[in-house]
């Protein structure tokens, strides 16, 4: 693990535009969400989750996903 600079203030609008997209078809949560929208700004190479809600709006979003057991 590293730490990185996150842009808050984009991470946040992203987090928006997503939940408006996806979050009615899906369920997401917020803060799920917005995990979603921090992993596109900081370009990870896999997102890892356990929850099925994330990983639909985190798929939708383009990530690359690897579901946890």
């Amino acid at each position: 693990m590293v730490r990185v600079h996150c842009n808050w203030s984009g991470a946040f609008r992203q987090a928006q535009e997503l939940a408006l997209a996806h979050s009615a078809r899906t369920g997401c949560r917020s803060l799920d969400t917005l995990h979603c929208a921090v992993a596109l700004l900081l370009g990870p190479l896999e997102i890892l989750s356990t929850d099925a809600r994330q990983m639909a709006v985190a798929a939708a979003a383009g990530l690359t996903l690897r579901m946890l057991p």
